[in-house]
Parts: structure tokens; C-alpha cells; sequence
């Protein structure tokens, strides 16, 4: 690995005063077989049984439920380093505006950083001070149309209309396994190993130096894994799951398409979670569970779905973002009528990717703002110098 200190510099000059100067410390920064897919046959169903542990239904907007590391460390002032930061170069925040930057497909929170895969590349963004970082066609990111990312010991692994780029701790960006030449609709690191879905060409797995293709020829949405299992979501085959014994398709008996048109998949506590355009699914091990607007979520249409410290949290097209904790539900204020697309949630904090319009970042402390707009605020105090 490389090492090397990335830095963006912040300048403002008053009138009267002397200049002041800051900086923030940051990095400059084969398909060997294939699996068949087999045992296509349904496993044993399952009916939905509506929960009846509904501790309270709350059909409007609430606090911000989710609970706060004491550990953490964010700025109280924080909107004070946020007037005062620093941009990358003024190329970049030109290159901001020429490129769809503002559709935003997946997010990270990642320490100090947040990262967001947009339809013109990825967003390296540092709230304490507003310094930014963009990977574009000008930074070796020659597909820069993303839609997953991913980050392993601080190095990010982006996919985007053509395959998979890596980003290294020196900011180089350059092509990894090949053998992907297709759309990533997902990448995940599960287990120390890389989980890469496509638009057509199916699902791979990456053990660093080699890739195998564990589900040909099927359109990936999503992938988990917990103790039930492998989970795909294919836009073509449904909800699948593998646990060692061939892909089976998982369905309800009373209704055989309510899992199969979904928008997205994750883990949380232990249990598979399903985002559908009729609410969210929880799986226990004998049943799914479903949470619709009958639970209070009165936008059922969920996109993403992220798990918290104690809260599952369900980003929805057109309503924002909802906690969930044992049976009881709640709309986050700060989010009403965002039209979420990704979501990630770290002590405390919260990252939302955006249909259009770039990201809401809300700290463990302080008030949400809209990353593009900070970042073309502090821009505009570096204009001509």
C-alpha cells in the first residue's frame, strides 16, 4: 500500500487583517471458474404475519431517534469550519457543475470522510473543515459514471458503467479486474471479500487476487449475508438465497411476487431486510414480516435501507428517512420529503444520497446541510485569487 499525506488548504482574506492560512491533513490520495445457477426451486415459503408489537404509531415527522456515541467528537460550531474550508482546486469546482455530480447512486461514511458514488464520479468530502476531493474523467476515473462504492482499509473500490476502479490511499486511480465489463450495480466488502453484482452478467466474488462468478447471467440489485445465508436480489429472478446448497428462490405463499419486486437488500441485527415498493421485509428465520403504512410509513415505496447502533433506518423515494426499533416507527424530521436513493448511518450521523440534487449530510450534532451547496459556498471565497 501507499501512504502519502492528502491535503486541501483553506484561504481568506479580510480586508484589514492578516491572511490566514489552514490546512487539514488528508491522502492526496481471473475469472477462474464458474458456478452454475441450479436448484432454481422454490424453498419452503413463508406467509407475512403483520407485527403485534407495535409499541406506538407515529404518523408524523418525530425527533431524531438515533442514539449517540459518547465517544463522539464532532465540532458543536460545525457550520463555523464549514464557512471557513477549503476546496481541492478550482478545476475541480468547475468540473462540479460539467458533470452530473448532483445524482447520487450510494454513500459512505467513512470516519472524518464521506464518500458518494454520482453519475459524474466520487465525492471525497471532510465535514470538519469542508474540504473536498473529486475522482473524475480529469483523475483517471475514465468511467466515471458510478453507482456503488465501497471502502476497505481506507481504500475505495467504486463501480461504475464499465467495471470496477480502485482508488488508493495516494489518491491513484486505476481499473481492477477486468473480467467485470459491465455495469456494478453493488460492491460490497463482506467477510475480507469483495461482492461485486452486475446488470447482466451476474454476481462475482473477489478473494483479492482472483475473481469467480458465483451467479451467471442474472441482474443484480443487491447483496447480503447473514446466518441464512447468501441473499441476491436480481431484478430477473427474485429475491435468492445460498447456503451452500444450491440457489434457491425465496417467495410468499400467499402473494409470489411481493419479494421479487424490490429495490434493495441489507442486513440488520441478524436479519435479511427487503426494500419494496409496498413497504419493508424483515426475515426471523420463519417468517417475513412486513412494515407498511399501516406501521405508520405512510411513503411505502423504500429505496435503501441502513442499520444503526440500535435503529434499522428506511430511506423511502419521496418521504425521507424512517428509524424502526421493535415494532415502533418514526419519521426524522430533518428529512421530510427527501427522495432517497442511498443512506448510510455511523454514530450518529447520517449520509443521504439524493435522486437529484447531490447529498444531505446531518451530523451527530448540529444541523443537516446539502454537501454540493457547501462545497460551491466555500468555493465562491476562493473566486479570483
Amino acid at each position: 500500500m501507499f501512504n502519502k499525506i492528502k491535503f486541501a488548504t483553506g484561504l481568506m482574506v479580510i480586508v484589514v487583517m492578516t491572511a490566514a492560512m489552514f490546512g487539514l491533513s488528508l491522502k492526496s490520495r481471473n475469472i477462474n471458474r464458474d458456478q452454475a445457477l441450479n436448484n432454481l426451486a422454490p424453498s419452503r415459503s413463508s406467509e407475512v404475519v403483520m407485527s403485534t408489537t407495535v409499541a406506538k404509531e407515529r404518523f408524523n415527522y418525530g425527533p431524531d431517534t438515533n442514539p449517540v456515541s459518547e465517544e463522539q467528537g464532532y465540532d458543536d460550531d460545525l457550520f463555523a469550519a464549514l464557512a471557513s474550508g477549503s476546496v481541492s482546486d478550482t478545476q475541480d469546482l468547475a468540473a462540479l457543475d460539467s458533470f452530473d455530480f448532483g445524482t447520487v447512486r450510494d454513500v459512505k461514511i467513512d470516519g472524518n470522510r464521506v464518500l458518494l458514488a454520482t453519475a459524474g464520479g466520487v465525492i471525497e468530502f471532510y465535514p470538519e473543515d469542508s474540504s473536498f476531493l473529486l475522482y473524475s474523467s480529469r483523475q483517471g476515473l475514465t468511467d466515471h459514471d458510478c453507482y456503488a462504492l465501497t471502502v476497505d482499509d481506507g481504500e475505495i473500490y467504486v463501480g461504475t458503467s464499465n467495471g470496477v476502479y480502485y482508488i488508493d490511499e495516494c489518491g491513484e486511480v486505476a481499473p481492477i479486474w477486468r473480467e467485470i465489463a459491465d455495469t456494478v450495480t453493488v460492491i460490497k466488502s463482506i467477510d475480507s471479500r469483495f461482492y461485486v453484482g452486475t446488470k447482466f452478467s451476474g454476481l462475482f466474488v473477489s478473494n483479492w487476487d482472483t475473481i469467480d462468478q458465483l451467479l451467471p447471467a442474472k441482474s443484480v440489485v443487491d447483496v447480503t449475508k447473514n446466518a441464512f445465508g447468501l441473499w441476491v436480489l436480481t431484478a430477473d429472478a427474485g429475491l435468492l438465497n445460498y447456503q451452500g446448497d444450491g440457489w434457491k428462490r425465496r417467495y410468499l405463499k400467499n402473494d409470489s411476487t411481493a419479494l421479487a419486486a424490490a429495490n434493495c437488500l441489507n442486513t440488520a441485527f441478524h436479519q435479511p431486510w427487503l426494500g419494496t415498493q409496498r413497504g419493508a421485509y424483515f426475515f426471523n428465520g420463519g417468517i417475513w414480516t412486513l412494515i407498511d403504512s399501516s406501521k405508520g410509513l405512510f411513503d411505502q415505496n423504500v429505496t435503501t435501507i441502513a442499520k444503526g447502533k440500535t435503529f434499522v433506518y428506511l430511506g423511502t423515494a419521496k418521504g425521507g428517512v424512517f428509524s424502526y426499533y421493535d415494532g415502533a416507527l418514526s419519521p426524522l424530521d430533518w428529512s421530510e420529503g427527501l427522495e432517497v436513493t442511498a443512506l448510510d448511518v455511523q454514530n450518529g450521523a447520517y449520509l443521504v444520497g439524493l435522486q437529484r440534487g447531490g447529498a444531505i449530510f446531518k451530523p451527530a450534532k448540529g444541523e443537516s446541510y446539502n454537501i454540493l451547496d457547501i462545497i460551491r459556498k466555500t468555493g465562491a471565497i476562493f473566486t479570483g485569487i
